[in-house]
């Protein structure tokens, strides 16, 4: 592993100031479970939580209120959203060999490491291409998409 590198595995998650609350629950509940580091991108927004590494992420979004829903029409929302694989680019080049993305309003089981099992060693591609949606279908069966 290179020397920059500080972690073999790492949760990465992200949100803006208004989703902070939101992301804190979430970072508990990975927290309850897990003790692999968790890493945070904080958008715009030099918020702490306690127990991460945490990162003020300067990008040109502008603040969005937290809804009950995304609104994926809105072009701040695309914006926000587009964030996120460039964030997951920067983990992996300065934090982490091994990234799992965890989406903010997530909440975390008693399983939730065994994502990392999923991951294949050597594999010469990102992982986004591949998801917890691909292993619920069975014998052609199911109905994730």
């Amino acid at each position: 592993m290179p020397d920059n590198i500080k972690f073999k595995k790492a949760y990465v998650l992200y949100a803006s100031a208004s989703y902070f609350n939101t992301l804190k629950t979430c970072v508990e509940s990975i927290k309850t479970f897990s003790d692999i580091p968790i890493i945070v991108y904080m958008l715009n927004s030099n918020l702490k939580i306690d127990g991460t590494i945490t990162i003020n992420w300067e990008c040109e979004i502008e603040e969005i209120k937290q809804e009950k829903f995304i609104d994926r029409s809105n072009d701040s929302i695309y914006k926000l959203l587009i964030q996120r694989p460039l964030i997951i680019k920067d983990a992996l080049i300065n934090y982490t060999k091994v990234a799992a993305y965890i989406d903010a309003d997530s909440v975390a089981t008693k399983y939730i490491d065994d994502i990392f099992d999923m991951f294949k060693e050597g594999s010469q591609h990102p992982y986004f291409v591949e998801g917890i949606y691909d292993y619920l279908h069975v014998d052609g069966r199911g109905g994730a998409d």
